[in-house]
């Protein structure tokens, strides 16, 4: 204080240190924060952080067997008996829902030039269709969510902080669509080698890692079911703040990110989804992703190649999404 402003009094004192205490905490509240916002992962050991969720979308309960009679979906062709696409649903019943699929997309297929594979799955009741599902296709820029996933599963098993540079590469990847960063992330988890050891643990059997070009790993509808069932399970190989923040990176997608499978959602529902698109000869145009559909929530995965042209891949996605939504949901 200037001297020219003499004593303080008793009482401005008080004032002055309660002030000048709650200055105090605002910087360090605020230095706090700024580690860990958004581009960094606040991870100590094994954690793997926090990250709000879409609201509705954090962690389902897990579906329980309505009726001991019922198989669980391991003959279905195309899935796992650990999925989420494969519990507790009757052989019958699934061969049922995957005819009412074939019969929503006829519309879409007949004029549709390329290949096109769709599944879907109902937390709620484990309700399962598909079509195509055990086809194995080019993933293309659905592949960044299998990086993230890969990424997040080494660090985990490892007890490894993630690095500030590797989230800001995930938030990229993920919200963005960066190939660059996507690229990067792929180097740093081992490539082909490394994804093809996290998908054994992640139990994407269908999934086969491309030499080089991580945009050249085929995969399947049934894989791309099972790696959103390890985003949102319990029972998941990744732990609940991975889960999380890779569901939270998915929901923060930018608006140019959320065409496909958000298509299907109810309006004003939440969702978290990956989509993604690689120009030819041929285009490769997929989306995977969490919904909210009629108070449902629904885990959505659409592949395809093979396509001529962008626009209308992007609309038979939208659309088979949308199908596939509609017959469970």
């Amino acid at each position: 204080m200037p001297e020219h402003a003499g004593r303080l009094r008793p009482l401005e004192r008080w004032v002055f240190t309660v002030v000048f205490a709650l200055m105090a905490s605002f910087v360090v509240v605020m230095a706090f924060m700024a580690t860990t916002s958004r581009w960094h992962l606040l991870l100590t050991g094994p954690s793997v952080g926090t990250r709000t969720v879409a609201a509705g979308l954090s962690r389902p309960q897990p579906v329980e067997a309505p009726d001991a009679g019922l198989t669980a979906g391991a003959a279905r062709p195309g899935h796992h008996a650990s999925s989420a696409s494969a519990r507790y649903q009757s052989a019958a019943t699934g061969q049922a829902l995957d005819a009412r699929l074939a019969a929503a997309l006829r519309p879409v297929l007949g004029t549709y030039a390329g290949r096109l594979a769709v599944g879907v799955v109902d937390l709620r009741t484990g309700a399962t269709a598909s079509y195509d599902g055990g086809v194995p296709i080019r993933g293309g820029g659905v592949v960044t969510a299998d990086i993230l996933a890969t990424l997040l599963l080494q660090h985990q098993q490892a007890g490894t902080p993630v690095s500030d540079r590797e989230a800001e590469l995930a938030a990229a990847m993920i919200e963005d669509g960066s190939t660059p960063a996507a690229a990067q992330l792929w180097n740093m988890v081992g490539g082909a080698a490394g994804l093809a050891a996290a998908n054994a643990t992640l139990k994407l059997h269908g999934t086969i890692p491309a030499p080089s070009d991580w945009t050249w790993t085929r995969t399947t509808v049934a894989d791309q079911l099972q790696l959103l069932a390890d985003f949102v399970e319990r029972g998941s190989p990744l732990r609940s703040a991975a889960r999380d923040y890779a569901l939270g990176l998915m929901a923060d997608a930018a608006a140019g990110q959320r065409w496909g499978v958000p298509a299907a959602a109810s309006a004003g529902a939440a969702e978290a989804g990956m989509d993604g698109k690689l120009v030819g000869p041929a285009w490769v145009v997929g989306s995977i992703g969490v919904i909210q559909h009629n108070g449902d929530v629904l885990l959505v995965a659409v592949l395809s190649d093979r396509n001529p042209a962008e626009a209308p891949a992007v609309t038979a996605v939208q659309a088979a999404a949308i199908a596939a939504a509609g017959i469970i949901g």
